[in-house]
């Protein structure tokens, strides 16, 4: 994988594929507190993570999956800037993570349900551009 510059955020579209070959992608709905909007997994690199390393974290963190879980991480399918007053511009790149089908969530408190789909439906409840552009380029 691409060595990538700090700071940034990374956004994992999880999915597995079924027994008909269909991919079903995975979306979780913020808490109330946090905006109450559907999006992928999504988190922020630490200076001693990897890519890969942050994404497996992250992945843990929201849905309680394990590396055991992760069958293949992509390369970078599509990345984005934006700006938060704050702190600056901020980098985020997006990757696709196949896991197990058999894979058990467990939501972490940031996200109150999560929904499983076909591509364009769950591309529908999203509710950021930038994540819906993402789901084009897979």
């Amino acid at each position: 994988m691409k060595n990538f510059d700090l700071p940034i955020k990374v956004e994992a579209i999880v999915y597995y594929i079924d027994d008909n070959k269909i991919r079903n992608f995975l979306a979780l709905k913020r808490s109330l507190e946090d905006g109450g909007f559907w999006q992928p997994i999504t988190g922020t690199l630490e200076a001693t993570d990897s890519i890969e390393d942050c994404l497996i974290r992250e992945i843990n963190e929201e849905i309680g999956l394990t590396k055991e879980d992760i069958l293949s991480i992509s390369d970078c399918i599509y990345n984005f800037k934006w700006n938060k007053k704050s702190i600056g511009e901020i980098y985020e790149y997006v990757f696709a993570v196949e896991v197990r089908k058999s894979s058990q969530i467990k939501l972490s408190d940031e996200h109150v349900e999560y929904k499983w789909g076909i591509k364009d439906a769950i591309r529908d409840i999203y509710e950021m551009l930038d994540n819906k552009i993402a789901m084009d380029k897979l």
